[in-house]
């Protein structure tokens, strides 16, 4: 038989079907005696008696236990003051005993008897979680999961944590984290362990990269939480910490990072070389062990386009580069068989320079210094890769508003761990933001250089003041950051032993305002030559003077 579990001092449980909701639970009324006196529908629905077979005999007879007269009594004096009492009991039912949820509400008079309201329900078994669901959800749960004693000696870890580590579970048990993976920063770990045993506060989310014996050629990221465990008494008695693989997103948020980074770094001036050298230190040793940025021989002179565009037909087999910028982290950049400003056509094996055209990275995860290819075409490279262990390397063609402009090299060497493919988004990345820096400079130089060859090939190359005057000039613009401008003189023999001295200034800076200075000169010397007044040149925007 059940015992009878007192809950009148538990909360009642919340629902839409409370224990209190008398319309759907049996309802009995039972006198102070012990009689039934009252039995409903839904007490019949319950236990399979009418009300013929109950109403009148004593209730204990429903009850499948031994009577507790004393408990009984102690019953009736709460529901008098009104505090009523629930718990669960065993009664008989037409079959056999079941277990009831049983409420008494209150007491109250029925003429002059006192009578008490009860209500049941059948306690249906809940399900419970069995011994082999419960391993099975520590066992096979995505996240690894471990229990360490006070000695932070492991005690017990599932398989996921085991694969994590590539440690076997025999060799963790009984010993420490810091003896069995010491390039996982254990000793840190170890000490944010002894924190929660001598806090009780657990610590959450806590992320670290670490080595696995199971990916040795790769760091991970993980987040790990750890909480105390305590028993009755609530004293501690070991930790257990949960711990997530979470590189992936470790690897966007860096990417995130380094490509903001990247737009503070590089591209600070409006020089080709120098953005390019930006580029190989921004990315030393922040992504890669060695750097070289190769930029076409155009880009560099400020010629035409700069490069070939992808609509003009094949490149040619070995385009004409120069070494625009590198960095190593060896001092002198050991690595490079070419130093700044020396012609190179490097272009990785087997590809050729449509590589340029086609604009899509190379990636090679493990370099083959041994490769025919690379013995055969890159001999000097070659041996670099052997001499200083180069053993991955990614390779961007430099692409801005539809133009070819070089190629960067990124290789590894003395970080252990190969590029990925997630890496190959971040080197597109940085070299698309030094891409269109370059451009800029470029297409700046270009327009630069144009409106200098265009402003000293109209302003004078030797003046005469006739007999009038003996003359001598120097240009010196006003500012030198922005470039040439409308800013001009001139010296104009005259009729009769005069000479007209000009000076005139276009507002602006550039080739327009070099090709209208040209414009308005034309203008001045031809009213001069008509012998015109002073004054009827002034509407020209210039400072007339003759004599």
């Amino acid at each position: 038989m059940a015992p009878v579990r007192d809950e009148s001092d538990a909360p009642p449980p919340a629902g839409p079907r409370d224990l209190l909701d008398a319309s759907n639970d049996a309802v009995a009324l039972v006198s102070a005696a012990g009689t039934v006196v009252g039995w409903t529908r839904g007490a019949e629905t319950l236990l399979g008696y009418s009300s013929a077979q109950v109403v009148g005999r004593p209730a204990a007879d429903l009850l499948a236990m031994p009577g507790d007269p004393v408990r009984v009594a102690r019953i009736a004096e709460r529901c008098r003051a009104g505090m009523g009492w629930s718990g669960r009991v065993a009664v008989w039912r037409d079959g056999g005993p079941i277990e009831v949820g049983l409420r008494v509400s209150g007491s109250f008079h029925v003429g002059e008897d006192e009578c008490f309201l009860i209500s049941a329900r059948e306690e249906r078994q809940q399900w419970t979680m069995g011994q082999s669901v419960l391993d099975g959800f520590l066992t096979r749960s995505p996240v690894g999961m471990a229990v360490m004693d006070l000695d932070l000696r492991y005690v017990w870890l599932n398989d996921t944590l085991e694969r994590f580590g590539g440690v076997p579970r025999e060799q963790r048990l009984g010993r420490r984290l810091s003896e069995l993976l010491p390039g996982l920063q254990a000793e840190t770990i170890e000490g944010v362990m002894r924190k929660v045993l001598t806090t009780g506060a657990p610590v959450t989310d806590y992320e670290y990269m670490g080595w696995s014996w199971a990916d040795p050629h790769r760091q991970h990221a993980y987040s790990t939480s750890f909480f105390p465990l305590v028993d009755a008494g609530d004293s501690v008695t070991g930790l257990c910490y949960m711990v997530m693989d979470v590189t992936e997103r470790w690897t966007a948020r860096r990417l995130l990072s380094l490509v903001s980074e990247a737009g503070t770094s590089i591209g600070r001036t409006l020089d080709v070389m120098r953005t390019a050298q930006e580029l190989a230190d921004f990315a030393v040793p922040r992504f890669a062990d060695f750097v070289i940025v190769d930029l076409l021989e155009p880009v560099l002179s400020g010629e035409g386009q700069g490069a070939w565009l992808p609509d003009a037909g094949p490149a040619p087999a070995r385009p004409v580069m120069r070494r625009a910028g590198m960095s190593s982290v060896r001092p002198g950049c050991p690595e490079a068989v070419a130093q700044i400003g020396d012609k190179v056509d490097f272009v990785p094996p087997p590809h050729d320079a449509n590589l340029l055209v086609d604009g899509e990275p190379i990636f090679i995860p493990v370099l083959d210094p041994s490769d025919p290819l690379w013995a055969t075409e890159q001999p000097a490279r070659a041996a670099s890769i052997r001499e200083f262990g180069l053993h991955s390397l990614i390779s961007v063609p430099m692409r801005a508003r539809n133009t070819v402009l070089g190629l960067a090299t990124f290789t590894r060497s003395l970080n252990p761990t190969s590029f990925q493919q997630d890496d190959v988004l971040l080197a597109r990345e940085l070299v698309a933001r030094a891409a269109l820096c370059v451009d800029n400079a470029r297409r700046y130089t270009r327009e630069h250089t144009a409106a200098v060859t265009l402003q000293r090939s109209l302003l004078p190359h030797a003046l005469t003041g006739g007999t009038a005057l003996d003359v001598a000039s120097h240009y010196l613009p006003a500012d030198a950051s922005d470039g040439v401008g409308g800013d001009w003189f001139d010296v104009i023999p005259l009729s009769g032993a005069r000479v007209g001295l000009v000076v005139g200034d276009v507002v602006g800076h550039g080739i327009t305002a070099a090709a209208t200075m040209g414009r308005l000169r034309t203008a001045v010397q031809t009213l001069a030559d008509m012998d015109m007044p002073p004054m009827s040149c002034w509407r020209t925007s210039t400072t007339w003077c003759s004599g």
